[in-house]
């Protein structure tokens, strides 16, 4: 009976929607969503003091459905797939949703649903799955995965199922299983959806554990991408890697010392984190087995990770891996999100330590992938057509593909979770780095909690 109530009340806490009877049109979306585009490169624009590099900076001509359909069948040939495109768009009143591969769209669904509603969701799948909704710089979970989220509750899982199809209805589910990636164009606060967590299917499964998922930072962004001839795997495409791991946060202050000096950045003190420096040592050994020895390994741990050979380091990386602290802000998102490293001396002030959102925007990078393994630097200020977060920072300063976290992801779990990543990663193998995230959400034996927040952004 418990139980019973228990589901009624959580379906009577469920934002209201409704199916449209009409289907939604795909070109009038693109019209409207042309225009959410431009002003979101406008902002890109303005706060990037060089031009954008390899990256679309103007969305002024409107997309033609056909464009996509071709984008997707190149995406498809580069990386030997059969991918979908799921598209979301909001014109203020309804999320419609538009379901499409190389040969058209295979499915569509409005969904009457305000801005508000979506928040509200969301912060009801986090607690669903068991992780904190606030931004902070506390971890989820101490190391030893000591209990620190919400506990999750009786009837969750099948809130998760229902509002799984507000997302992807009961046909789209069915659809999506004759394909093998899935490209997910986001709006609004879906960029910070685990869309890996859902559940869309009538056996319960995963959707992280069914298709590689890939979030694209927009439609212009497919549409533009070039592709080698030649496919080659990721280990041979690295010569240069920059690894840092356990900056030493506390060596010159004390806890006083990081309150009320700045009014931009929001300053914490930094406590250290383990498993941090076991990530990137982890890193080292497999690229290490490169028995030609041509790959050149630059390993900034302790004290030695300081951001001026951070960003002296990563410039002509092609692989760079980050495991710190990393703090995301919605509001005032280019000042106030960072990734934090060691502090250079006593007299620096704190706060210079941190690589802001802006600082990484106006950075230039060749890497081919950057895995910012530190909470939340895949969320951030949420935009109708793109996101400003630390992983988006990166994908416009160079960066072909960034894996990246929606919230406080845990010590151990993330250390034995990425280090599996990174050895199917350069096994030699050609696959989408996408790929390679969900072969391990097939694999682990952890949480959703544990492995739903990271997330693979770009092309």
């Amino acid at each position: 009976m418990y139980y019973r109530l228990l589901l009624l009340l959580t379906f009577l806490g469920t934002p209201r929607v409704f199916y449209a009877q009409t289907q939604p049109d795909i070109k009038t979306a693109l019209a409207i969503y042309t225009q959410q585009t431009e002003l979101f490169l406008r902002e890109i624009k303005v706060v990037r003091k060089m031009p954008l590099k390899n990256r679309v900076a103007s969305a002024a001509k409107q997309l033609d459905p056909q464009q996509l359909f071709t984008a997707i069948s190149l995406f498809n040939k580069a990386w030997d797939t059969k991918a979908a495109l799921l598209f979301y768009f909001h014109d203020g009143k309804s999320l419609q949703v538009f379901l499409m591969n190389e040969r058209g769209i295979v499915h569509s669904s409005s969904v009457r649903i305000t801005r508000d509603s979506l928040l509200a969701i969301e912060t009801n799948i986090r607690h669903a799955i068991g992780v904190y909704t606030n931004l902070s710089l506390n971890r989820g979970m101490d190391s030893r995965g000591i209990g620190l989220h919400p506990s999750v509750r009786k009837g969750d899982s099948a809130y998760l199922r229902s509002v799984t199809g507000l997302l992807i209805d009961t046909a789209m589910a069915k659809l999506l299983l004759v394909h093998s990636h899935l490209l997910v164009c986001p709006t609004l606060n879906l960029y910070s959806f685990p869309f890996a967590a859902l559940r869309p299917f009538s056996d319960d499964r995963y959707l992280g554990t069914v298709l590689p998922i890939s979030i694209l930072p927009n439609l212009y962004e497919l549409a533009a991408k070039k592709y080698t001839e030649s496919p080659i795997s990721f280990r041979s495409q690295v010569s240069k890697a920059t690894l840092v791991g356990g900056p030493i946060f506390n060596s010159y202050v004390k806890p006083e010392d990081y309150y009320g000096r700045n009014k931009t950045i929001h300053e914490f003190f930094l406590e250290e984190l383990p498993y941090t420096i076991e990530q990137t040592n982890a890193v080292r050994e497999l690229l290490l087995e490169d028995s030609t020895g041509r790959i050149h390994i630059d390993f900034l741990q302790g004290l030695n990770a300081i951001l001026p050979n951070v960003q002296r380091s990563v410039a002509d990386a092609d692989l760079i891996y980050i495991a710190t602290h990393a703090f995301a802000a919605s509001l005032y998102p280019w000042d106030s999100s960072f990734i934090a490293f060691a502090r250079e001396s006593k007299t620096q002030k704190p706060g210079k330590n941190f690589w802001t959102n802006r600082s990484v925007c106006n950075s230039s990078f060749k890497a081919r992938l950057a895995v910012l393994s530190a909470c939340q630097t895949g969320t951030g200020q949420l935009w109708n057509a793109g996101i400003i977060s630390l992983g988006n920072s990166f994908y416009y300063a160079g960066v072909e593909q960034v894996v990246s976290t929606l919230w406080n992801i845990d010590d151990r779990s993330t250390y034995m979770y990425m280090r599996e990543f990174m050895k199917s990663l350069l096994s030699g193998e050609r696959r989408h780095p996408a790929y390679w995230l969900h072969v391990m959400q097939k694999k682990t034996q952890f949480s959703v909690r544990h492995w739903a927040g990271f997330i693979c952004f770009g092309i």
